[in-house]
């Protein structure tokens, strides 16, 4: 018996990692239903969100196939305030209907999204023992460290290292 029946991640997933696995499997755990938010949906091909949409979403699917289901949402410039908590909730119900719970990385930014009236239980996820972040992956995407990568990627997306080096290879020679 799950705890919640709908429950919510959000991540830029650029790309990835073992770290956003840990969440997401307990988002699993906990919730009936899981709907992933890919962030900064619109974002591509710069130094912090190289990769588009799509490949994010392929990767996440290569990794949780039918158990999750996985939308954009594109940034809106409120910043860490109740106004980006309640498009959030607003682009979630739409998937969902009523949104129980907000599964989430441990980031003190996420405790100012949410107002006390929408009842959402914010479930933080300590995931510090969990190898991994994006910005370290994509350090050594960039390095061409493959080995170090694969350890804190999902083995599911090693097939894939070539294709998101070139991609950040071409970003950071401006091509």
């Amino acid at each position: 018996m799950s705890k919640y029946k709908t429950g919510v991640v959000l991540g830029r997933f650029q790309p990835i990692h073992l770290g956003h696995v840990h969440v997401i499997n307990e988002a699993l755990n906990l919730c009936e239903k899981v709907l992933v938010f890919i962030g900064s949906s619109q974002a591509e091909l710069t130094e912090t969100n190289p990769f588009n949409y799509e490949l994010r979403k392929t990767l996440i699917q290569k990794v949780f196939g039918d158990k999750i289901l996985i939308a954009p949402l594109p940034d809106q410039g409120l910043g860490n305030v109740y106004a980006w908590g309640d498009s959030i909730i607003k682009e979630a119900e739409k998937y969902l209907g009523k949104v129980d719970a907000f599964i989430l990385g441990k980031e003190n930014k996420n405790n100012t999204w949410f107002r006390p009236e929408h009842q959402i239980a914010l479930v933080e996820i300590d995931h510090a023992d969990v190898p991994g972040s994006a910005t370290q992956s994509r350090a050594l995407l960039k390095e061409g460290n493959q080995e170090a990568w694969k350890r804190m990627s999902p083995p599911q997306i090693h097939e894939d290292y070539a294709l998101l080096r070139s991609i950040l290879l071409s970003i950071s020679s401006g091509k």
